[in-house]
């Protein structure tokens, strides 16, 4: 490690703290730290993943962990900034941090990062540069962590807040985090129209103004195709039937793309380690949807 990394894992090596690789000893010898640390032997976040047996409050209780853990660097001064699943390592039901190579103390006097380091879709938009990483930049990678790996919409506005640009926006403390999370566990889980409604793209946040656009959106792509479909020739009962095709064949390859009553994540079980990984499948299924469903609606038209 390069040689300024001394000061960060000599600090590590003065916590004493589960949620954290214990640092034995730490020295530096021609330009370079070298560290000598315990040896975790559990499963990575990545491994878990990849096994898909762990549930969403599994990975929030996970994450509440990690918050106690940064709490303490944080108090420190001692900045991770490189969350991500390879960094994380369960042991015996030890929820541990690795990987410091990157992380440094923060500095009052510094208005931005001297490195530019970090994992692309963890990294918080302050490690590109554009000022100096602080606890929330470590919360933003949170918040991206998170979104990866839960489904349920409880997370949603959890998730927004944590990644908002401007780290003013966002929760001020780990332990600020870990109590949203742990309120979040506690509320008795949405079931029914309600449940449903909160994965419909406009209606994820609480934002009402947000709601209002999406209803008055909704309502004329409603009148538009009601519109167009009542063209067809035949009689009312042809009418009728035609909207309704034509309804399937406008909502369900939408609803695989948005994900909407988490049909996409129901029907293909899996955990994916990248949203692009999601994305890709969630298009491949729009598409072999609306293929299937404009055979079926020409075949309809062709009838009439």
């Amino acid at each position: 490690m390069p040689e300024e990394m001394f000061e960060v894992y000599s600090e590590l090596a003065s916590i004493n703290n589960v949620g954290i690789v214990n640092v034995f000893a730490c020295y530096t010898e021609n330009g370079k730290c070298i560290d000598i640390e315990e040896y975790v032997n559990g499963k990575t976040l990545e491994t878990i993943i990849s096994e898909g047996q762990w549930t969403d409050s599994d990975y929030a209780r996970c994450i509440m962990d990690m918050c106690d853990t940064l709490t303490e660097l944080h108090k420190r001064g001692i900045i991770h900034r490189d969350i991500q699943p390879k960094n994380v390592i369960v042991d015996n039901n030890h929820v541990k941090l690795i990987d410091f190579d990157i992380a440094r103390n923060k500095k009052e006097s510094s208005n931005k990062d001297t490195r530019l380091l970090g994992t692309p879709e963890f990294a918080s938009p302050e490690a590109y540069g554009f000022s100096q990483t602080d606890e929330r930049s470590d919360i933003y990678s949170l918040g991206k962590l998170l979104q990866m790996l839960v489904k349920d919409v409880r997370f949603q506005s959890i998730i927004d807040k944590c990644i908002q640009m401007d780290p003013e926006n966002r929760y001020q403390s780990t332990g600020e985090l870990k109590m949203a999370l742990m309120r979040c566990l506690n509320h008795p889980e949405v079931k029914g129209a309600k449940s449903f409604i909160r994965t419909v793209p406009g209606f994820r946040s609480n934002n009402v103004v947000k709601k209002i656009i999406t209803i008055i959106i909704y309502c004329l792509v409603i009148l538009v195709f009601t519109g167009t479909a009542l063209q067809a020739k035949g009689n009312v009962a042809d009418k009728i039937l035609s909207v309704i095709l034509f309804y399937i064949w406008i909502f369900i390859p939408y609803a695989f793309l948005m994900n909407i009553g988490n049909i996409s994540s129901k029907l293909i079980r899996a955990n994916y380690k990248t949203k692009t990984s999601e994305w890709l499948v969630r298009i491949a299924l729009c598409v072999i949807s609306f293929i299937i469903a404009s055979v079926i609606l020409g075949f309809f038209m062709g009838k009439h």
